[in-house]
């Protein structure tokens, strides 16, 4: 609760305070040099001068670091955010269509140039959803961990996994070099087969593994950015391939 009150309370402060704050530090580096030069004044008193500015300086300067990480950082949220609702409206326009086409018998023809999205599809992406997206930074190889959750009554096959990136966002290239290549440029994420059957409830991790030490806050900043997962799910006695942003 406390944090997204801090959260607020950064929101609402201006560039006018940000240029004050600015104007501040200047004013009291200026100061400083000022009170070191000023010849009338005994050396003690310029000494506690000098202590007090010397003091006084980091606090705005602080807040200006601040200031621009916070907004920075909400930035790359809300284009993380912005990516992921706009793959649910996609989805979602589609699903409308789809009904409207079954109902009325009639072609809808506002969704033209959209991909082609089975029903199937649709109802996997339903049941199979993505519940936590985390960097384990402490492992001793670093690993992005993805986690599906099966919401539906059927049971979900796992049978290949691959992954490719984005023209922004994690480079593919921090990925572990001992994945091979999967027919062109994606690369292929080995299936457990130990969790592959995802039953109702059951979970399915996905591990993907990282080519030496990365900052944490770097990674998660990049977090709707990861890549993309491309999964080859059973579902029933139907193949059907289903893409995933992370």
């Amino acid at each position: 609760m406390s944090n997204k009150r801090e959260a607020k309370l950064w929101r609402e402060i201006s560039w006018r305070d940000l240029l004050l704050a600015v104007f501040v530090t200047i004013a009291l580096i200026i100061g400083y040099f000022y009170v070191a030069r000023l010849d009338l004044l005994e050396n003690v008193i310029r000494e506690f001068l000098l202590s007090i500015i010397s003091n006084l300086i980091p606090t705005p300067l602080l807040f200006i670091i601040a200031y621009i990480l916070f907004h920075k950082l909400e930035e790359l949220r809300s284009e993380r955010d912005a990516d992921e609702i706009a793959d649910k409206v996609v989805l979602r326009l589609i699903e409308i269509a789809k009904i409207q086409t079954s109902t009325t018998g009639e072609n809808t023809n506002f969704l033209e140039g959209l991909p082609e999205i089975s029903d199937l599809y649709l109802k996997i992406t339903h049941e199979l959803e993505i519940t936590k997206k985390a960097f384990d930074y402490k492992s001793k190889q670093q690993k992005l961990v993805i986690e599906f959750t099966n919401r539906g009554s059927n049971v979900i096959q796992m049978k290949k996994i691959t992954y490719s990136d984005m023209t922004f966002g994690l480079p593919k290239a921090m990925l572990s070099k001992s994945y091979r290549v999967d027919e062109g440029r994606d690369y292929l994420i080995p299936v457990d087969n130990s969790q592959a059957e995802i039953l109702p409830d059951g979970k399915y991790t996905i591990n993907i593994l990282l080519d030496g030490k990365h900052d944490a806050d770097k990674i998660n900043a990049w977090v709707g950015k990861w890549g993309y997962l491309h999964l080859e799910l059973i579902y029933g006695t139907d193949t059907e391939n289903v893409q995933y942003s992370i």
